[in-house]
């Protein structure tokens, strides 16, 4: 109401805008599902809209650019709207701002978002420019943590975690760890921090999955169910509550509890939901349908949707979960009946070549240059899907430059 009546009585001055597009966007965040308020959204878009048509911005206001990239995000959250699309604008919008001044909080968002478009050379190489302007910046090793630890280079991953969390300790960083942990062979040491986390915050999705995989690694097949029915669970509970069109971000992780716990005819159509989410991590929804095909017996389209999964993957830790996956499923189908054990065989044998064949192709020396140029061949700008990711490719490709 303040800022409405301040607005009133002075409509042309912009700063009283920006405050309070940043005030709404801020409580539009929210702690429980689907952790956005709409109408904040909404209104914080208008708002910030309203007063960027009045005056451009200069070097003093360039933050304001962050506040609309965290509208963009949060945009992503509503039904009927493209994360990748919205993530894409963020960029965008960020790229706009670092023309204005490159503060490390610029580098550090525009990391986040690439690694969640899974542009790995970008998002690694913006966190080392942002460290290298604030060293101790706790949010950003933390960034830098996880791009390291999904691309597999767990080592310098566990020291950015442990610098991280000698100055301060949070889930996020803890389940970092954790991931570490489980994916070096340690999966013991990754559920004693797991269970802390989850004793705390029961519906830590991301950590509850973990929490199964490093049950399964150890062989205890009854906790490992028992965390995966809880996932379940919760993601039936949300979607009684709540529009389907919000249950994308949980709906992988909803999946795959489900092929756990053997619900195969609840997991594919969940999984073919996400096929084409450009969000996803490329090859993952494709091998975990052929996985499901699998299990129902389907080896054919099994192999096939496997095979197709992984000739798009891109990160070393996917070859190695999809492998122990392909073994689990073998253990698993030593006691169904409706599968051809024989013909199984020669699949998983052959799914075993073709993982080998493609993960020695993983090259993650590939430079931010090489992975711009390679978006904007493959969404020109006149592509419905690809427009704005042709733009904020330009963008940051011409920042490089």
């Amino acid at each position: 109401r303040q800022f409405s009546t301040s607005a009133e009585l002075s409509p042309d001055y912009t700063p009283t805008y920006w405050y309070w597009a940043d005030t709404m966007i801020m409580a539009s965040f929210i702690q429980e599902f689907p952790y956005v308020e709409e109408k904040y959204v909404l209104d914080s878009l208008k708002i910030w809209n309203s007063a960027f048509a009045k005056k451009p911005l200069d070097d003093s206001y360039s933050w304001v650019y962050i506040t609309r990239a965290y509208i963009s995000e949060q945009l992503a959250r509503l039904p009927g709207t493209s994360r990748w699309t919205q993530c894409w604008e963020a960029i965008i919008y960020l790229e706009r701002g670092m023309l204005l001044g490159q503060q490390d909080t610029f580098w550090i968002h525009l990391s986040r978002i690439h690694r969640a478009l899974n542009n790995m050379a970008n998002a690694l190489s913006n966190t080392q420019v942002a460290l290298q302007i604030e060293p101790e910046n706790t949010v950003c090793m933390e960034e830098r943590a996880a791009i390291l630890a999904n691309i597999g280079d767990f080592e310098e991953a566990a020291q950015v975690t442990e610098a991280h969390l000698r100055q301060e300790e949070n889930d996020f960083a803890k389940a970092i760890k954790a991931y570490i942990l489980l994916h070096t062979g340690h999966p013991d040491e990754a559920l004693v921090i797991l269970n802390d986390i989850l004793d705390k915050e029961p519906d830590y999705i991301w950590a509850r999955e973990l929490q199964a995989y490093c049950y399964r690694r150890l062989g205890d097949t009854p906790k490992a169910d028992d965390a995966s029915r809880l996932i379940w669970e919760y993601y039936c509970s949300i979607a009684a509550k709540h529009q389907e069109a919000y249950m994308d971000s949980h709906k992988d992780g909803a999946a795959w509890a489900a092929y756990q716990l053997n619900k195969i005819d609840d997991a594919l159509p969940l999984f073919e939901s996400l096929r084409d989410d450009l969000t996803m991590d490329p090859g993952n929804m494709d091998s975990n349908i052929g996985l499901c095909y699998l299990a129902k017996g389907d080896l054919t389209r099994g192999e096939e949707n496997l095979r197709i999964g992984i000739e798009q993957m891109i990160n070393i830790p996917q070859f190695d979960d999809i492998s122990i996956d392909l073994e689990e499923l073998r253990k698993r189908a030593s006691n169904w009946s409706h599968i051809d054990h024989a013909q199984l065989d020669s699949v998983l044998s052959r799914l075993a070549e073709k993982i080998q064949q493609q993960k020695r192709k993983v090259n993650h020396t590939q430079s931010p240059k090489k992975e711009l140029r390679a978006i904007i061949k493959q969404y020109p700008r006149k592509s419905e899907v690809g427009h704005y990711a042709w733009i904020g490719a330009n963008a940051g490709l011409a920042r490089i430059y």
